[in-house]
């Protein structure tokens, strides 16, 4: 009996602090540490528990770039839009960029709309939007008219 309850109790103790929710200390600790399955389960027991907009945004590029994890880019984009649209302007410029480069959907003209209203919202957004004045590669024809129309801004 007593060789069973060793065990037993060290389980129990295990499941009782894996159920508690990680502080953004400790994730940010596993990140530093390079346990990206640990800081993606943290921040996906965050997202259920207080889904606030940067850990939405987090939560969502590990899932998009499959970090600590499989990818899951249907979730992923639907944490970065709900990250989006509660004004964090990192997921607004991630969306952008996806939408600019990758998809799903590939959109060129979203993707402009997205840097702009990165940029009026304070968001660092040089390096994209340097591609789309440029009517870089991925750009296409469509951002060079949006900017255009918006005197090249």
């Amino acid at each position: 009996m007593r060789r069973l309850t060793a065990p037993l109790l060290a389980l129990c103790l295990t499941s009782a602090a894996l159920a508690q929710t990680m502080t953004n200390d400790q994730i940010e600790a596993a990140f530093a540490a390079g346990d990206l399955e640990t800081a993606r389960a943290g921040l996906a027991d965050r997202v259920a528990s207080d889904p606030q907009p940067l850990v939405l945004f987090r939560y969502g590029r590990m899932l998009l770039e499959g970090m600590g994890g499989d990818p899951d880019p249907q979730q992923g984009i639907a944490l970065m839009q709900a990250a989006a649209a509660q004004g964090q302007t990192s997921a607004i410029t991630y969306l952008g960029r996806v939408h600019l480069t990758a998809g799903p959907p590939r959109d060129p003209e979203r993707a402009a709309q997205l840097f702009h209203q990165a940029a009026a919202s304070g968001g660092e957004i040089l390096p994209w939007h340097s591609l789309l004045r440029r009517g870089g590669p991925a750009a296409g024809p469509d951002v060079g008219a949006h900017l255009a129309a918006r005197g090249g801004q």
